[in-house]
């Protein structure tokens, strides 16, 4: 185990904000772990917000995946490398992250809610996974605009314009702009 500088600190502030459930994080953020129910609720009420089902919970999440995997390995596989390593993919992956944290948070006091009421129980991912998918849509719509605004305007600070790093898509995997990483990484 390192405790890389950049990341100096990260478990113990998950710990003070999720406490006990700080593991969904790292669940969520692996491609080894299989997903966990509060997991799928996210992607399932994301996919509705996202406006890619029609109805909340209309496709599973691993259907979802398979038909995106489908599209990027239809893309030539020079546009496929560049995208992986993409400024674009990364700002992407830090929005989810984000609105997942959110998302994992507003369950957190919902389930604290409910058991103070004599009705909920069990674990925060399993309460989640037995959620309706409309009460998940609701859980992973941003409390406020200025929140949402908020995730974005931190992204674009981080990582660019999302409309500047899509257009780069338009002129070939050389014009799509890469993550640099420091010398320390």
């Amino acid at each position: 185990y390192l405790d890389i500088p950049p990341l100096r600190g990260a478990e113990e502030a998950l710990l003070d904000f999720l406490g006990e459930n700080s593991g969904l994080v790292f669940n969520f953020l692996s491609k080894v772990e299989t997903i966990s129910p509060a997991g799928r609720a996210f992607w399932q009420a994301e996919l509705y917000l996202r406006q890619l089902d029609d109805v909340a919970g209309e496709t599973e999440v691993k259907q979802a995946a398979v038909e995106a995997k489908d599209r990027v390995e239809a893309e030539p596989e020079e546009m496929q490398n560049a995208i992986r390593g993409s400024v674009l993919l990364a700002r992407q992956n830090f929005i989810s992250a984000a609105r997942f944290g959110y998302f994992l948070r507003r369950g957190l006091q919902r389930l604290d809610l409910e058991r103070s009421l004599g009705q909920g129980s069990g674990s925060l991912s399993d309460w989640m996974g037995s959620l309706t998918p409309a009460d998940a849509v609701e859980l992973a719509r941003a409390a406020t605009k200025e929140g949402q605004r908020a995730v974005q305007h931190h992204a674009t600070q981080l990582f660019g314009s999302e409309i500047e790093l899509l257009q780069q898509l338009d002129y070939g995997p050389d014009a799509v702009q890469q993550l640099q990483l420091s010398d320390e990484s």
